[in-house]
């Protein structure tokens, strides 16, 4: 490459290993030397690039060699340059420098010169291959195609074999529902032989706790199930007062309880705010007291609306981020302890049994949605760093956020300005980012523009009546005659979570400044229509 660039001779490139770049110097020079060394290299051999220099040059040392012996006895300049020092000095003169250099780079004076091989992301091997070989020159370049896809293959012994004590117990506090009788499975698996259940209803007869209670003796595991409040401190102080006495040690504990309880912030009811508390909060608290301080493993369930949020669920939202913040409370304290902000789980818990589909609005989120399979794995990973002697993951562990509009549509903690960073490029994406069923969905753009240019209140109600018609038609996934302007959004399966999010878009798409109560007690979306119109200066006479 330099010798196409430059037209340099194959003669003037030598070997730098050891001295026979001096004698062959000294030869191409006619014994004159050069006028300019810039050495990188440590040991000896800069001492026989000295020897090559001609009178009156410049030595430039760039390889922080502290040992170098050059015989002064010449007349020659040594310069000594290193650019960490002048980093770490906050050296003024870095700043000139850099802008120097910057200079001649724009005025073409200087030029990078090196060879680029591209490749496109989904040939990442071929790039990874290449940078390996010997032989190879220049830089491995990756070029990132948003339609493109690159296929992801695991890496063999990537997760960690996890080995539990058959030894020992293994507690599981709200252990009964979806995610809980998932993770039990999964201790069973890992040499788990004595589980323990908390849970505050118990084992109902005929429920599937039950059954997997049944399974599980069956495989030759000792279970225990306990009908026990967790936000009880003296209750639970005498399921782990037993243990200590008589059952196998307890080493690991999971807290998977919750409870939802959603309601607008404004309308939410004392009871209802505590009861999602409970808990996360002084049930979580309770377990930290009362376990014991030699665990090999502390786990908690969080969620992904503790960094979120979610509206609705202000409640739920603060008793994870309690959570989170009790995990690092207890890694200062030199304690176990892991808390994953789970996203939502597809396959297994509340949402694969149809318990909050409607109320969580979930439309759209079928991408973003996380396995039982990546359940499993994070625990393993997540149980296998504790066990460790160091712990090299954080406290809190978050999982499930898509980054994108593209992702899950119109969600509202993406209004949020915080995460304004992660979709100021949405609009570049994709076409798809705009596509309902396949056709680019130019009305939303236009609904604005055409409330804008309304002549009458009638005409206004008319823009507003069918934006709100294909909001509809998104979320129930009917045909747009199935939708009737005399039902009420809550016969069209809003609720006050979901309605909260319609209320973020109108407010952004329709400039529509309504209270989200207003949106809840409309009688029909012909009414609602009407108010928005109204609160826009229109008047409306339908």
């Amino acid at each position: 490459m330099l010798m196409r660039e430059y037209n340099i001779p194959s003669d003037h490139f030598l070997h730098s290993r050891d001295a026979s770049f001096a004698i062959a110097i000294k030869r191409l020079t006619r014994g004159a030397g050069v006028d300019v060394i810039i050495n990188t290299q440590i040991g000896e051999l800069p001492e026989e690039s000295w020897s090559c220099l001609g009178p009156f040059g410049t030595f430039i040392e760039l390889s922080k060699n502290t040992q170098l012996r050059l015989n002064p006895d010449r007349d020659a300049r040594l310069v000594a340059f290193d650019l960490e020092n002048m980093i770490g000095a906050n050296d003024s003169n870095l700043g000139r420098a850099l802008d120097g250099a910057l200079d001649f780079l724009r005025r073409s004076i200087t030029r990078i010169v090196t060879s680029v091989t591209t490749h496109h992301a989904s040939d990442a091997y071929v790039a990874m291959k290449a940078m390996q070989s010997p032989v190879h020159t220049g830089k491995q370049v990756l070029t990132w195609d948003t339609a493109e896809v690159v296929r992801f293959v695991r890496a063999p012994g990537l997760l960690p074999t996890l080995c539990l004590d058959e030894n020992a117990t293994y507690m599981l506090v709200g252990g009964l529902g979806g995610l809980g009788r998932s993770i039990a499975r999964l201790l069973a698996r890992h040499g788990a032989r004595h589980i323990c259940f908390v849970s505050r209803s118990g084992v109902r007869a005929g429920s599937q706790g039950e059954r997997l209670i049944r399974d599980l003796e069956q495989q030759g595991l000792h279970v225990d199930a306990h009908a026990v409040d967790i936000g009880d401190h003296n209750a639970l102080q005498c399921v782990f007062a037993g243990y200590k006495e008589h059952g196998p040690p307890l080493r690991g504990v999971i807290q998977c309880a919750m409870a939802l309880h959603e309601n607008l912030f404004g309308g939410m009811s004392v009871d209802q705010w505590k009861q999602a508390l409970w808990p996360k909060v002084q049930g979580t608290w309770n377990l930290h007291v009362l376990m014991p301080k030699d665990l090999d493993f502390f786990v908690i369930l969080s969620s992904f609306i503790a960094l979120i949020g979610n509206v609705g669920q202000s409640n739920y939202g603060a008793a994870c981020a309690y959570q989170d913040s009790l995990a690092e409370f207890r890694r200062q304290e030199g304690l176990k302890a892991m808390s994953i902000d789970l996203g939502i789980m597809g396959e297994v818990g509340v949402v694969a049994e149809g318990k909050v589909v409607q109320s969580a609005g979930l439309r759209g989120w079928e991408n973003a949605m996380l396995s039982e399979k990546d359940l499993h794995e994070l625990l393993t990973l997540v149980i296998d760093d504790q066990m460790r002697d160091c712990a090299s993951l954080e406290a809190a562990l978050p999982t499930g956020i898509p980054w994108s509009k593209n992702a899950v549509g119109n969600s509202s903690y993406l209004s949020d300005a915080r995460f304004d960073e992660f979709q100021s490029d949405d609009a570049e994406v994709s076409p798809a980012a705009n596509m309902v069923d396949g056709v680019l969905d130019s009305k939303s753009a236009s609904f604005t523009s055409r409330i804008a240019v309304a002549q009458s209140g009638h005409e206004a109600y008319a823009v507003i009546l069918e934006a709100l018609i294909d909001r509809c038609v998104q979320r129930v996934g009917v045909a747009r005659e199935e939708i009737r302007p005399d039902m009420s959004l809550v016969e069209y399966g809003y609720d006050s979570l979901s309605v909260g999010e319609l209320h973020t878009w109108m407010s952004r798409n329709l400039n529509v400044r309504l209270n989200i109560f207003d949106l809840l007690n409309s009688g029909s979306l012909s009414e609602l229509a009407k108010c928005a119109a109204q609160s826009l200066g229109f008047d409306v006479a339908i």
